[in-house]
């Protein structure tokens, strides 16, 4: 009896009230996440290209970048476009996101999301780096 009030009450609950760790980082909202990821055979090619092409003719339509992050997490070349949207109008906005479900919309391995946490996944390669635009012939 006295051994079940000694260990019946000084349990801790150290569980249920711990602090974040200090090192962990917080996930940061994004406006738009385009992933493209794949099942076996690799991710959609045509249509990362197609999003691409469309973020860069915007980009070039509206004179700046529109904040885009990339994030590899996969082993089959799968990754998240985090898409901060800076200087946009919301109609802007709802334009381009309009634009980029058209553009996707054939494509069985893409989920688009809005106003979500741009986090880092499992087998991510690293931290988010900014989209590096190829240069131009």
């Amino acid at each position: 009896m006295v051994l079940m009030l000694l260990f019946g009450c000084g349990r801790s609950t150290a569980a249920t009230t711990a602090e974040p760790s200090v090192g962990r980082e917080a996930a940061s909202v994004t406006r738009l996440r385009v992933s493209f990821g794949s099942q076996g055979s690799g991710t959609d090619d045509v249509a990362e290209h197609a999003f691409l092409a469309l973020l860069w003719r915007t980009e070039d339509r509206l004179g700046h970048s529109l904040g885009v992050t990339q994030q590899w997490w996969g082993r089959e070349g799968e990754t998240d476009y985090c898409l901060a949207l800076p200087g946009l109008t919301p109609a802007e906005v709802e334009d381009f996101v309009a634009a980029t479900r058209v553009t996707l919309a054939e494509s069985h391995f893409v989920q688009i999301e809005e106003s979500v946490a741009c986090s880092k996944r499992p087998l991510s390669t690293g931290p988010p780096t900014p989209l590096q635009r190829p240069a131009r012939a």
